[in-house]
């Protein structure tokens, strides 16, 4: 694709209000593996598919807590395809600035 063509597009784009970049992004993450269902499903399911049988029922119960407390209530609703690395920076940040070191870190 020529860069005229390109520069159209983002025109096009931003009459619409859309911005480009997210536009491109979103277009890129649309090609590769469909992740389906929110955060909080997906998350639950892993914990008791996977996660349960594969620690101890105490350090299970604490991740899962953790998922619930600090991850769920930011993100928690939103579609997977739609998280990025920002969103989780974002919950562990927000976990950081209460002082909680350790549990930001055991979060991530």
């Amino acid at each position: 694709m020529a860069a005229r063509e390109k520069v159209a597009i983002a025109r096009e784009l931003l009459a619409r209000d859309v911005d480009p970049s997210v536009a491109r992004r979103s277009s890129k993450s649309a090609d590769s593996v469909p992740l389906v269902g929110i955060v909080e499903q997906v998350g639950m399911d892993w914990f008791a598919a996977v996660h349960k049988h594969s620690v101890s029922e105490s350090q299970y119960k604490r991740n899962l807590s953790r998922f619930r407390n600090y991850i769920v209530p930011f993100i928690g609703q939103k579609a997977m395809s739609d998280v990025t690395s920002s969103d989780i920076l974002d919950c562990v940040q927000r976990i950081a600035s209460r002082g909680t070191l350790e549990t930001a870190h055991r979060t991530k």
